[in-house]
């Protein structure tokens, strides 16, 4: 509800009585509060008695007259006040900006008396340029929003009497052109429709119930009703007719008539919030990551900071002043005098608390009001002490202010890990495409690209978020989690630090806490639990969290998304979290969405990607900063021979989709093998996948502790996969089934010993091979690599002479035959001689 003006008038107490009791009865019948009620003054509004006494006083007490003159509000403020706090109209700044972030609303409330006084030649309009350039500013860090302006005087220098008009409209419209989609004003009886020349629309709210003695003759009572949507704006203007009805308003519609009249009027940021190409363009070069950076505002990290140490009852109100800059905070409590937090982003000097002094606190000491000083900055016992005892304002650090960890030392510390890391080096990540997927656990069709940018967005975003990060194994997951957190320390104002939690390093009876305390202790870093605590839930630090696969080993597919319960609690506030994970882990990716969004707060609060193996450009851009790095002579064409090398092996480029064993193959192989393997010489492609799926079980075995309780081997892997292999292609069948799955680690593991369950050695099996988790099944990493190791276990039969035990009449694919040739050579041959000389191939 808006009113534009000339509540009162004679500006008298009695009459802002009246206008409050009314208001509360309005609003007791629309059922809206307090809170949704926007105010400005009308020249009404201005007590000339109180103005002519400021000039008597002043003259008596020899001093100038200083516009605005402000105690000729003081009845206007006292309403105003009432109405909404004592922050919402004062001394240096009467006038104000109401947003409603739920109605995507935000309503200047603007003061167009600034000159209005009991003098004759003060008798019209004026807003002021420091007014108007306040509110340029403002509105221009709104995005998405309605923005609407509200003033007394007529915009558009139409009236006949020069003093119902707005003497700087030039200015406004100079100052305000890109800023405003609409403006209302008042003093005017008739509700017209105007445009400012840039095209913005200017609606004068008329009168609906005023005698004809208080307005023009030729202008009759009417009202409008203003609906504004994502793509259309509807004006519905109706007239008294003098008689007994209401009529369309010919004004708002002369040639037609109509009462209900579209409106040219887009809101923009309305209709849609997906993100442009454009937009995407520029977080890929960075231009939006550094925009972000730049507006991550230390104001708004000391506004929640204070509005979580005083409760939601405090009314708080962020607030800038010109030359110099200087922001602060005006603080209400009931009962408390007014406090004043003054915000320095960085260190603090004398020179800028002499100047918050000066600007800001001064003024204020009359109120007896409380000051504090935060600032960014290392602390300053001489500055603390000065500011103290001559100016009562009392500094404090930040994280002295926010209670927070000082996480110093640990990103010195991680910072010089990261930059030393030659498992993960920072020069060689390469952009990771995804796939969204819903709460319940579908994947979107759209791949995306740069998975990097999108999880920083979401980790960095006002109210923090929780992001799940999906990815077979080897897809890259550990290597994000790197990348990301070298990026956040590579900007010190972001104000975030990043906590590099590796799961395989816990234990999964350790509480967060206990795990961040544990990170901690490398780097010196001093912990306490409750700061931790406040510190996650202020958003200053970010969780990123690596393998919970590893942590949560051994749990079973029963417990394997309930124990996801130790991270999920800790998603408190603005708790930003990265975790990453194995979708084997879990029976499907919806027993672990459903788990996840069931524990938030808010399914926005929440996001799960799943990982995309590399394109054929991401491999060729993957070796060429390999080779890069290791200081080849021509990175660009030596990535091209591997690329072309790689397509002339069986499956081989499919098989190298991930970086981890992309770097396996480059690891490894030498170009020269690759190449003698195509023409069967002396490495063949069976030697090529043999090195690559021992090398990949040895990491997985490496993963656990080789001593600790149900640690599975190498070999005992290896073993089960082509167990599971065999009885694949015996059954015709390519999909493992949960109790396939159990059947087979039953059948080939001592479980006893291993001291397992049948459920946790399957969600071993299933989530630390070289299996993957479909539908409510299993899958092997790659068609190649289960033929790889079906043709392993049936050259076991065909070196002990036991060929036809296995084979009989079952066929063979090509693939798998020339594995099984090039494993064991002379036994197949001798096999076949006794076929009558047929191809394994063939089989």
């Amino acid at each position: 509800m808006i009113l534009s003006g000339d509540i009162t008038e004679r500006a008298n107490e009695d009459e802002f009585a009246d206008a409050l009791a009314f208001l509360d009865e309005v609003c007791a019948i629309t059922g809206l509060s307090r809170e949704r009620v926007v105010v400005v003054p009308g020249n009404h509004d201005v007590s000339w008695s109180w103005s002519e006494a400021h000039f008597y006083e002043c003259r008596a007490k020899g001093k100038e007259f200083a516009v605005p003159y402000f105690p000729k509000w003081e009845n206007y403020q006292r309403f105003v006040t009432e109405l909404h706090d004592p922050t919402a109209f004062t001394a240096e700044r009467p006038y104000r900006l109401h947003r409603f972030d739920e109605l995507r609303v935000a309503v200047a409330a603007m003061n167009s008396t600034i000159k209005e006084s009991h003098r004759d030649d003060d008798h019209y309009g004026w807003c002021g340029d420091g007014q108007l350039r306040w509110f340029a500013r403002e509105l221009g860090e709104l995005d998405g929003m309605l923005r609407i302006g509200v003033l007394h005087h007529n915009v558009r220098r139409k009236a006949v009497a020069d003093n119902e008009n707005l003497r700087d409209e030039d200015a406004l419209s100079d100052i305000l052109r890109d800023r405003l989609d609409l403006i209302l004003h008042g003093h005017t009886h008739a509700g017209k429709e105007d445009r400012l020349p840039n095209g913005t629309l200017v609606l004068a709210t008329g009168s609906a119930a005023v005698t004809e003695d208080w307005r023009p003759g030729e202008t009759r009572n009417q009202y409008q009703v203003l609906r504004v949507d994502a793509w259309n704006t509807t004006r519905w203007a109706r007239e008294w007719d003098g008689v007994r009805d209401w009529m369309p308003d010919i004004r708002a519609d002369p040639e037609r008539r109509r009462t209900q009249v579209p409106v040219r009027l887009i809101v923009p940021g309305w209709n849609s919030r997906r993100q442009t190409a454009d937009e995407v363009s520029r977080f890929e070069t960075g231009e939006l990551w550094e925009r972000w950076e730049r507006g991550r505002d230390f104001a708004e990290q000391v506004v929640w900071t204070t509005q979580q140490d005083l409760g939601k009852e405090a009314q708080i109100h962020s607030r800038r002043t010109e030359d110099p800059p200087l922001r602060y905070l005006l603080v209400h409590q009931n009962g408390r005098p007014l406090r004043y937090v003054g915000i320095v982003d960085g260190p603090l000097d004398r020179t800028t608390l002499e100047d918050f002094d000066r600007r800001v606190f001064g003024p204020a000491r009359v109120q007896h009001s409380e000051f504090v000083l935060v600032h960014r900055g290392p602390d300053e016992p001489e500055l603390r002490e000065h500011a103290l005892v001559p100016h009562g304002i009392r500094v404090k650090t930040w994280n002295e202010y926010n209670a927070l960890l000082d996480c110093t030392a640990y990103r010195t510390w991680l910072k010089r890990e990261l930059d030393n890391d030659r498992l993960y080096p920072q020069k060689l990540y390469q952009p990771q495409r995804y796939r969204d997927i819903d709460r319940f656990g579908g994947a979107e069709s759209e791949i995306r690209d740069d998975l990097l940018d999108q999880v920083s967005r979401e980790l960095l975003a006002e109210d923090g978020c929780f992001v799940l990060v999906l990815g077979d194994a080897g897809y890259g997951k550990s290597f994000l989690v790197r990348r990301l957190a070298h990026r956040m320390l590579d900007n010190d104002r972001l104000g975030i630090t990043p906590i590099v939690v590796y799961l395989k390093d816990r234990d999964k009876r350790q509480t967060v806490a206990e795990m961040v305390s544990n990170v901690l202790i490398p780097s010196n870093t001093s912990f306490a639990p409750d700061h931790f605590r406040h510190s996650l839930e202020a958003g200053s630090l970010a969780l990123l969290i690596d393998g919970y696969d590893e942590f949560a080993v051994r749990v079973g597919y029963d417990n394997a998304a309930a124990q996801l319960r130790t991270f999920l609690d800790a998603a408190k506030g603005r708790a930003r979290i990265l975790l990453t994970t194995r979708p084997s882990h879990f029976r499907s990716t919806e027993n672990v969405t459903s788990s996840l969004f069931a524990s938030l707060q808010t399914v926005h609060h929440g996001r799960v990607r799943l990982l995309e193996p590399f394109d054929d450009d991401q491999q060729r851009a993957f070796l060429r900063r390999w080779f890069e790095l290791e200081g080849a002579a021509d990175p660009v064409v030596l990535a091209g021979e591997w690329m072309a090398a790689l397509r002339q092996v069986d499956n081989l480029p499919e098989l190298a989709r991930t970086p981890r064993m992309l770097s396996f193959i480059v690891k490894d192989l030498r170009l020269e093998e690759i190449r003698s393997a195509v023409g069967r010489g002396v490495v063949t492609a069976a030697d090529l996948y043999d090195r690559l799926v021992s090398r990949w079980l040895s990491e997985e075995a490496a993963r656990i502790d080789p001593a600790g309780r149900g640690a599975v081997s190498e070999e005992q892997r290896r073993e089960l996969l082509e167990e599971i292999a065999l009885r694949l292609w015996q059954a015709g069948e390519r999909d493992v089934t949960e109790d396939a799955l159990q059947q087979a680690v039953r059948d080939v593991l001592d479980l006893p010993g291993l001291e397992l369950t049948v459920d946790q050695a399957a969600q071993i099996a299933g989530s630390r091979t070289l299996l993957q988790v479909g539908d409510g099944c299993w899958k092997f990493t790659h068609q190649s690599v289960w033929e790889f190791l079906l043709a392993s276990h049936l050259a076991t039969f065909f070196r002990a002479g036991r060929a036809d035990d296995l084979i009989g009449d079952a066929r063979l694919t090509p693939l798998t035959g020339r594995f099984l040739r090039d494993l064991a050579p002379e036994s197949v041959e001798a096999w076949l001689d006794g076929r009558s000389g047929d191809d394994p191939e063939d089989m």
